[in-house]
């Protein structure tokens, strides 16, 4: 082929407009929370911690409870080592010691909550087309 017969071909071009297609994929950040330090400083126990402490407290109750009684009874039969009326202390000590009110103060945790968050970047898939030339040399 001569240079000139090269420069006479045409070529054919499509230029029509095709759009380039785009596809995103997020994901959504994960969070969570580890309350486990504030839980151990306010005292929070586990279920299973919980009901052990509640027999404990219980138990302790209980057993405080027939010890004044037994000590009430030693002191009554006892009636004269204590001057005045035993049966009137007894009775005034039981409403005393009924009447004693438990305060509890509640404060705000030293150490926060550890929160871990993960953010994904998206993942972004672009897919350009190519304009198409027709002529001798391509297919």
């Amino acid at each position: 082929m001569t240079s000139r017969e090269q420069q006479q071909e045409k070529v054919e071009v499509d230029a029509s407009y095709t759009p380039a297609e785009i596809e995103i994929h997020k994901r959504n950040p994960d969070m969570e929370a580890d309350w486990d330090s504030v839980r151990e400083e306010i005292g929070y126990l586990g279920p299973d911690a919980q009901i052990k402490e509640l027999q404990a407290r219980a138990q302790q109750k209980l057993a405080e409870g027939i010890a004044a009684r037994v000590q009430a009874g030693k002191r009554a039969r006892d009636i004269h080592k204590e001057p005045g009326n035993i049966f009137g202390k007894l009775a005034f000590e039981r409403y005393q010691a009924y009447r004693r009110a438990d305060i509890q103060l509640d404060a705000a945790p030293k150490f926060g909550v550890q929160i871990d968050v993960r953010i994904y970047p998206p993942e972004i898939e672009v897919e350009t087309n190519v304009l198409k030339l027709k002529g001798a040399d391509s297919p």
